[in-house]
């Protein structure tokens, strides 16, 4: 029986012009981020910035206020183990530089975490 389960969490939004957003969901297990997804369409051109982190901690990239920027690319970063816990929360900055072109940008944060044991059988009244 496997004691692990593995929960998604999509941040995305779509970013106007020259606007910065940041955004957050409450990390749905305790556990560890294995892995994030970046996904920049074509046309961000280097233009567009994201950082994914929880709480005041920077994942990806892990230098504190530091971004990650590209054109037409959907990278993978796996080599993460980042220990979370339940409900706190899991945030991405999306920096758009780019002045004529909103961009609709996603990241995935994949979280494993061990499956809670069941509710305590209620005791006979």
């Amino acid at each position: 029986m496997n004691s692990e389960i593995t929960k998604q969490v999509k941040l995305a939004f779509n970013v106007l012009p020259l606007e910065t957003v940041k955004i957050a969901e409450p990390c749905p297990l305790t556990g560890r981020i294995i892995s994030i997804t970046m996904h920049f369409p074509d046309g961000c051109d280097g233009l567009f910035d994201i950082a994914f982190g929880h709480d005041n901690v920077w994942v990806a990239p892990s230098e504190p206020d530091t971004y990650i920027a590209l054109n037409d690319a959907t990278p993978t970063f796996t080599n993460i183990s980042e220990s979370v816990v339940e409900r706190e929360s899991l945030w991405a900055e999306f920096r758009n530089g780019d002045g004529g072109n909103a961009h609709a940008v996603t990241v995935l944060a994949t979280i494993v975490g061990a499956i809670p044991p069941p509710p305590a059988p209620m005791p006979p009244s």
